[in-house]
Parts: C-alpha cells; structure tokens; sequence
C-alpha cells in the first residue's frame, strides 16, 4: 500500500515535505553519489621560494692528531692500530712519538699553527704519556699562547686532579680510565671522565668504547673546522 503525506503526523509531514524540496534543488547532493576531486593550486607567491641554507661540512683535513705512547716500547696496547684507524676514517693529519719526544709535539704544533690558520689540534696521551701530553699542553699555552682544541688522556693512571691536569684554556678533555686496580686513576673535575672497569690497562686504546669515543670527538672538530655546532 503506498505511503501517503496524509498518513503522517503533521510535524513528521513538514519534515518529510521540506526534504522533497530540498533533495530537488539544483546541485543538492543529498541524493547523489557523484563526487568530484577538487584541484588546489598554489600561487607562486604562496610558496616558499627561500634558498635552504645548506649545513656546514666537516673538514678532517685540517684536524691534527698527536699521539704520544707511554711505556710500551713494543706498542702490546697497539696505539698505531689507533692511529690506522683514524687514517680509515679520513684523519690523515697524525704524528705518533714515543714518551721522550714531547718537545716534538709542541714544535710540531707550533709549526702546524703557523701554516695552517684552521687547525685544529688534537692531542692524545696515552698511559704515561698522559703526562706528556699535559706538559705539551701547558707549554703550549704558557709559551706560545696556543691553546688545544681537544685533549685526551687514555688510561693515565698517573695523573691527579690538579689544575695542570685539566687546563682550563683547553676545548674539551676527555679522560678515559681502564678498571686497573693497583693504580686506578682518579676522574678529573671538568674533564669527560669514562672508566672501563673491564679493561686491562693495555687494552684500553683499542677497545671498540674507547675507539667509538675518538671518533664522536674527531668529527666534532671537523665539524668546527668551517664552524658548525
């Protein structure tokens, strides 16, 4: 039997009434299942034509790395397979000498300052040639105000927290202790300290911590080479 508008209520015939009228309007979409996709366009001047300033690159050929070994003469913890490492990872830039030639590195140093305005210097002091590398560093300042840019002690037992230890004028020391028990070494105030409390003394530079360590802290100076944060 078909329905009616007599047959409903008449609040429920006006709404039923209003819907016809509604549903037959031109362009009403009530009854319609066709969609369209609208297309946006931006104008040109609705883009952002900025130039993107591109980050500043690192630069290890200006980086200096100075390793000074300590009393290992047959090198048993391996301080040239660190300094191939760093050759690896495109620090070219390395002098490696033994425990009596630490007026070497502050000639060299001063040399390579002299020639190279960039330079950033990289001292690494092994065992007790930790010590080395402290004298260097302070004679450096002392002498021919050039202050290190990184300093970085290696199981240096021997060294105490003293005011030569951790010179203030120096970039960033980072002071990396193995877990030797006869002489454990003491963490130094303002340094990065790190203990291995499972390395052995002569294991220290080559373990994977120790050269993950290096790395973060040479491509940071590379970093700081063309200014870069």
């Amino acid at each position: 039997m078909p329905v009616l508008i007599r047959d409903f209520t008449p609040i429920a015939r006006n709404i039923f009434i209003l819907l016809l009228c509604c549903c037959g309007m031109p362009g009403c979409s009530l009854l319609s299942f066709d969609t369209e996709t609208q297309q946006v366009s931006l104008c040109e001047d609705e883009i952002d034509l900025t130039p993107k300033t591109e980050p500043a690159s690192s630069d290890p050929s200006h980086v200096y790395i100075y390793f000074i070994h300590g009393l290992d003469p047959c090198d048993y913890a391996n301080l040239r397979g660190v300094e191939q490492y760093c050759h690896e990872l495109g620090f070219a830039n390395t002098v490696y000498v033994t425990l009596h030639q630490g007026a070497d590195v502050v000639s060299h140093v001063e040399c390579t300052k002299a020639h190279d305005c960039k330079a950033r210097i990289v001292i690494y002091g092994y065992s007790a040639g930790a010590a080395v590398a402290r004298r260097a560093v302070n004679t450096l300042h002392d002498r021919d105000g050039i202050d290190v840019d990184l300093l970085m002690y290696v199981s240096g037992i021997t060294l105490i927290d003293c005011k030569s230890s951790r010179p203030e004028y120096v970039g960033k020391i980072v002071h990396i202790l193995d877990g030797g028990k006869v002489i454990p070494g003491m963490q130094l105030n303002g340094a990065e300290n790190y203990r291995f409390s499972d390395l052995w003394h002569f294991s220290t530079p080559m373990d994977p911590r120790t050269l993950a360590i290096l790395k973060s802290e040479l491509e940071q100076q590379a970093l700081l080479v063309n200014g870069a944060k």
